[in-house]
């Protein structure tokens, strides 16, 4: 996904670093075509308008593994590798990975100038962007034509969590039309994060030994899954197995597509076992009227504040996270 200036931040969460440039960015760019260079020369023999079918599958494959190196990766190589990913998407003329590309580029990194504008302030103005960038679209040829629209999807990513109605529906629909798809609650970890992205005050997110894990450099950490189509009323329940090494009570956000911001009262606290070990915790969701009836859209865990004595430094590591109709 998640973090952003203004109302791209969740509850006040700290800005996601700027994308890097210069020497730094320089570098990275050279590490990955010297890492990818056998599989970048497979992909670039012909030119990118008039790819085969095997091509186009091997280039489609190729933007997945950069996508997935990129996870854990520093700052500027993780850039340069999304970066990569998502041009060679748009040569493979396959929209679903080149919309995750970005996706992980939104859920890492501040936006940069779209499409050499000045940036949107709000998530009206983004969406506004993204509209235009949309029907600037039709008119192009079919590789500028995607790489135009995934410009748009940037602007939608952004402003998802702050539209509602109208607005929110456009961008949805957009964003599927690309191939981005939201899921239900049931995430393992085994092979990526998954679409989980930092809000605030966590480090290095990764998936690793099939957990998420993460470290605490704040008061106020949490993450945060903003990819959820669920139905309330069919996973009254929440179950959640995670460890961490310190404090005493953890927290559960929600966003639902009536009510795309977090609040308070779409929260649930809960006793936590600070003591590196795993543990199941159980929510019960079936009194919250916020919950039942409604279409989650998102969730945020909090794994731990500095209220409830966590310190910093302090690393955790969640094995699952489940929806379910029962205990």
């Amino acid at each position: 996904m998640q973090a952003f200036l203004a109302t791209l931040m969740i509850l006040a969460g700290e800005p996601l670093p700027a994308p890097p440039a210069g020497e730094d960015l320089a570098r990275a760019e050279a590490e990955v075509r010297e890492v990818f260079a056998e599989e970048l020369s497979a992909v670039s023999r012909q030119p990118s308008g008039k790819l085969k079918a095997d091509s186009r599958k091997l280039t489609a494959a190729l933007a997945r593994k950069m996508i997935e190196t990129a996870e854990g990766s520093r700052p500027a190589a993780k850039y340069a590798l999304l970066e990569r990913a998502r041009d060679l998407a748009i040569a493979a003329g396959d929209a679903g990975v080149g919309v995750r590309a970005v996706e992980e580029l939104v859920g890492s990194f501040q936006p940069s100038a779209v499409s050499g504008q000045q940036k949107p302030q709000d998530a009206a103005s983004w969406a506004s962007e993204g509209h235009r960038l949309w029907n600037q679209a039709s008119d192009k040829r079919p590789a500028e034509r995607l790489r135009t629209r995934l410009e748009a999807a940037e602007c939608y990513l952004r402003a998802l969590e702050g539209l509602a109605g109208f607005q929110k529906t456009a961008a949805d629909k957009r964003l599927r039309e690309l191939g981005w798809r939201a899921g239900p609650i049931d995430f393992e970890f085994d092979e990526s994060t998954e679409g989980w992205t930092t809000a605030n005050h966590i480090a290095e997110l990764r998936a690793e030994g099939g957990c998420l894990t993460g470290r605490i450099t704040g008061g106020d950490p949490h993450i945060r899954q903003r990819r959820l189509a669920a139905e309330g009323n069919d996973c009254p329940v929440v179950t959640l197995r995670f460890a961490v090494d310190s404090g005493t009570r953890a927290e559960f956000y929600w966003t639902t597509r009536d009510s795309p911001a977090a609040s308070e009262d779409k929260r649930i606290e809960f006793p936590i076992h600070g003591d590196g070990q795993q543990h199941v915790y159980t929510l019960d969701l079936c009194g919250q009227r916020l919950w039942m009836e409604r279409t989650i859209t998102g969730i945020r865990i909090d794994p731990g504040a500095a209220a409830f004595g966590t310190k910093l430094g302090a690393e955790f590591a969640i094995d699952y996270v489940r929806g379910a109709t029962s205990r």
